[in-house]
């Protein structure tokens, strides 16, 4: 009966943060009210268990996948994200390229919805010549770097104040 002054169809998730079998095993109870006969008042609540998916989008699978690993050492730098995401990318075109070359030779049956939905992504990519781009990569990585090497020099002065015992250090 709290539940019911909490909320009025509570719900109680129980998830496995130990990761048994190397899953994350998420299992989802509804509550369920308990009557004598055809009485019509509640004398109790108990939860019933339902079945349950859990639905991720890419970056919490990534996370959960990451989880999920045995000997976790140390977080992907976001070098190495994005090392991970351009060799997905570079996949994914070459499977689209192979797929086009295929049809285009004859050697597979082309599919209208495929063509029209790599039709519709070449579309939504914008032109961007060549020189454009590697100047645009170019100002990324040294802004990348530059937060990168201020962070760093931040840390070391906390670490710095800390040993001295004293937080009034002039940051520069």
């Amino acid at each position: 009966m709290y539940y019911e002054t909490q909320c009025q169809n509570p719900v109680h998730l129980r998830v496995d943060t130990t990761l048994t079998n190397n899953k994350l095993d998420v299992v989802a109870y509804v509550a369920r009210h308990l009557t004598l006969g055809d009485r019509t008042t509640s004398l109790a609540q108990e939860f019933q268990q339902v079945p349950c998916e859990v639905r991720t989008v890419e970056v919490e699978r990534l996370g959960i996948e990451l989880l999920q690993n045995e000997v976790t050492e140390k977080l992907p730098s976001e070098a190495e994200n994005l090392q991970t995401a351009i060799i997905r990318l570079q996949s994914a075109l070459n499977k689209a390229y192979q797929y086009v070359d295929d049809v285009v030779n004859g050697k597979q049956k082309g599919d209208i919805s495929v063509g029209r939905y790599l039709a519709d992504t070449c579309a939504a990519v914008p032109y961007i010549r060549k020189e454009d781009f590697e100047q645009l990569l170019q100002d990324n990585t040294q802004d990348a770097l530059l937060v990168m090497y201020l962070s760093n020099l931040v840390k070391a002065h906390v670490a710095l104040a800390d040993k001295l015992g004293t937080a009034a250090l002039p940051i520069l």
